[in-house]
């Protein structure tokens, strides 16, 4: 892709970056750049003026220093927690993730999870993903002039691959990317699905979000897990399921909490990042001609595009 600098709808430069509200007028480019220049490091407090209550926290926001936070282990923590919402240790013991555990927990944790995401695990799959990405195209294409590129495409291509990986049936994917939406939403109170009056009860408090959407992937896991241990296969659950040389394999909670974590981030993050990019090429159409150009000729272009839309995308812009 071309080196020349793109003009972007900057925003304003005093966004409060708590304020979910602040999103929705699209990303506050401009007040992360103030902060990039000015104040790399910075307070903010959450003391409920806009509706967001906890103890405040440090935002990072240059690469060096998130370079430096996010390797320095013993000092900058994972294991309390990486959303902002502050909840109660027991309930978090319940329904932490791998992503939330600092060494040797998460070296212990990424051991037993790492084998079917391999580097020679994750080759074997390119073949697959390269004929799924062509069949929904090409599905996508045999219809009206005009489609919707989320939904045709960009929804599409990691559903079903997920749902392959995960060794389930093609008709379960939409039900399972459902799911882990309605989980997501969690995080916005006008779109959470909390049970109203039963949230703290014990069916509820210690599933992610407290969420009727997260204790259906609970149920869900728990009959594929079942019909793998009867009839094991070699797709992702079963190799999740199975001891390690040593004998040491996944808990019951870990297991499910992982296949909750595969089943929202691992779905919402590439559908979303292809749709910011479809909408960046679209709304820069000399890039997208650079793009098309280089198909069969240069293969560079591509792979730097990936690389920059990725980077501009940042579906996933905070953790704690």
């Amino acid at each position: 892709m071309s080196s020349e600098p793109v003009e972007l709808d900057l925003g304003a430069a005093d966004a409060d970056i708590t304020d979910p509200d602040a999103y929705t007028r699209g990303v506050p480019y401009a007040t992360f750049e103030r902060l990039r220049r000015t104040d790399p490091v910075s307070w903010w407090d959450e003391n409920g003026a806009n509706g967001m209550h906890g103890s405040g926290f440090w935002a990072v926001t240059t690469y060096d220093d998130l370079l430096q936070v996010s390797r320095q282990v013993e000092t900058f923590s994972s294991a309390q927690g990486i959303t902002l919402e502050e909840i109660a240790p027991d309930d978090f013991a319940a329904r932490r993730n791998m992503l939330e555990y600092d060494p040797p927990e998460h070296t212990r944790y990424r051991r037993l999870v790492s084998k079917p995401f391999s580097r020679r695990e994750v080759y074997a799959y390119e073949n697959a993903i390269r004929e799924l990405a062509r069949t929904v195209v090409e599905e996508a294409l045999s219809g009206p002039d005009e489609i919707d590129f989320v939904e045709r495409i960009a929804k599409q291509l990691p559903m079903r691959m997920l749902g392959r990986l995960l060794g389930v049936p093609d008709a379960d994917g939409p039900w399972l990317v459902e799911r882990g939406d309605a989980l997501l939403g969690n995080f916005d109170p006008e779109f959470t699905d909390h049970p109203v009056g039963i949230a703290d009860t014990d069916e509820f408090k210690h599933i992610p979000f407290r969420s009727p959407a997260a204790l259906e992937l609970y149920q869900y896991a728990e009959r594929q897990a079942a019909q793998r241990r009867a009839h094991p296969t070699d797709d992702v659950i079963t190799h999740l399921l199975a001891p390690t040389i040593d004998g040491e394999q996944l808990t019951e909670r870990e297991f499910k909490n992982f296949f909750v974590l595969l089943v929202s981030a691992g779905n919402d993050t590439t559908r979303y990042t292809m749709a910011a990019g479809m909408k960046a090429l679209v709304e820069h159409p000399e890039q997208m001609a650079e793009l098309r150009d280089s198909i069969g000729r240069d293969a560079a272009v591509m792979d730097r595009a990936v690389e920059e839309i990725l980077r501009w995308a940042t579906v996933t812009m905070h953790f704690r």
